[in-house]
């Protein structure tokens, strides 16, 4: 996937490689309620791992992308993790934007957010896709905040996911 840097004011965002598990694993231990909320289990070190190889279907895992979101002091607080063209060309499938405990409420995921909306733009491209477990209403108001539009609904095992779409 093609390298991209997202400009904003408060955070440096950059690119993550495997060699970061140890981070993002202390960071995914430290968002139980989210692991909780989603996948009714706590974290533990192979969904760090996991995140830089698990793809939907069709795609391989360089066409993922996971960026850390860091404070000035280099310290990680959060995630967000980006497959292109998919499911179609010119989209992004945004798979996690993961926002610390202890930093969120603080409009970071927004900040962030509007950063990626920016890029999107530059590099023509024409939607961004996201799903949310169906309980999570607390995602699912973000992501309508954000201007992102429900557009389906899938069951996966158990559970029920919402899809949105941000048309640019």
């Amino acid at each position: 996937m093609q390298n991209i840097k997202l400009i904003t004011e408060k955070y440096i965002v950059k690119v993550l490689h495997e060699e970061d598990i140890r981070e993002i694993s202390s960071l995914f231990i430290k968002s139980t309620d989210y692991f909780q909320k989603v996948f009714d289990r706590n974290p533990d070190i192979r969904d760090a791992s996991t995140l830089f190889t698990t793809v939907p279907e069709g795609k391989k895992p360089e066409d993922k992308l996971v960026l850390g979101i860091y404070t000035k002091n280099n310290k990680l607080i959060g995630l967000l993790d980006l497959v292109q063209n998919y499911p179609e060309k010119n989209a992004w499938f945004l798979g996690l934007l993961l926002i610390d405990p202890e930093e969120r409420n603080r409009k970071i995921g927004t900040e962030i957010l509007l950063a990626l909306i920016k890029k999107s733009e530059e590099l023509y491209i024409t939607k961004i896709n996201v799903s949310v477990e169906e309980h999570n209403k607390q995602a699912i108001n973000f992501w309508e905040k954000m201007g992102f539009v429900e557009h389906d609904k899938i069951k996966k095992g158990l559970k029920n996911f919402i899809y949105f779409t941000y048309l640019l």
